[in-house]
């Protein structure tokens, strides 16, 4: 198959320019971003004590127009696929959920580029080095078309811990598909008892069943297990408010999860 032409790296010019449009519109929505120097790089990120919801109504890039968006979203692509040298940009993981549901939402504006990013064998999605820097990309297969076959795809590939840019995604696609077969998984992770306290994703399971539940996207006797487990699991929490620590994780300099050593 061939391979998609490599994107053009942004730039400092237009860097610079991105960030400061990020910082705007986010000024707009309530967060508030700080750009910090941090060994010889340009970090964007929330301030101290702000981490608000992607979904909710803290979401910073709420009612972005499109030049704006389309200015971010390249700047979200350079980030993700730039090889880190002194100089670059680095744009924060929680702030970079933000960003993954502008591009899930607004990804159509820069299609090629985002193909592009995305254009790597089914397979390379499960290899720590590329998610490293990319997992937050794949929300933005909500905005292609046609994407819901490899949505569902990679539900069984991308591993645990790795894969919030893949639930932006099944959150953005509507298709009767993506949502079965997400609700497949979340039974087969379940069953796994060391599954989603340390990852976060059974705060993933909660927002789904949330929206499942209000859109009556399956039948309550369906979602009923699901539903039990989140309460067990809450009521054990709570009877045990100490448990033993989740393996640690290191964070690499442009805020990626890595596995402690």
């Amino acid at each position: 198959m061939k391979r998609k032409a490599a994107i053009a790296p942004l730039s400092p010019a237009a860097c610079h320019a991105a960030m400061a449009t990020a910082r705007a519109v986010a000024k707009r929505n309530g967060p508030r971003l700080v750009l910090r120097r941090e060994e010889g790089n340009h970090v964007l990120e929330f301030s101290d004590f702000e981490e608000p919801d992607c979904l909710g109504l803290g979401w910073a890039f709420r009612g972005t127009a499109d030049d704006e968006a389309a200015a971010l979203l390249r700047l979200f692509l350079d980030d993700a696929l730039r090889p880190r040298t002194a100089g670059g940009t680095i744009i924060r993981f929680e702030l970079g959920l933000h960003f993954a549901r502008l591009l899930a939402e607004k990804g159509a504006l820069v299609a090629g580029e985002l193909a592009a990013a995305l254009d790597l064998p089914d397979r390379d999605w499960g290899r720590f080095d590329i998610l490293a820097r990319r997992q937050l990309l794949l929300a933005g297969l909500a905005a292609l078309p046609e994407s819901g076959r490899r949505i569902v795809e990679l539900l069984d590939i991308v591993p645990e811990d790795f894969r919030d840019g893949l639930f932006l995604a099944c959150w953005f696609d509507g298709e009767a598909a993506v949502q079965r077969k997400l609700f497949a998984k979340f039974g087969e992770w379940t069953a796994d008892p060391k599954w989603g306290g340390g990852s976060g994703e059974e705060g993933w399971l909660y927002i789904f069943l949330t929206k499942w539940t209000s859109k009556n996207t399956f039948p309550f006797r369906r979602l009923e297990p699901l539903i039990r487990w989140k309460l067990e699991r809450d009521f054990r929490r709570n009877e045990n408010p100490h448990p033993a620590a989740p393996t640690p994780h290191a964070e690499s300099a442009d805020g990626a999860k890595e596995p402690a050593p």
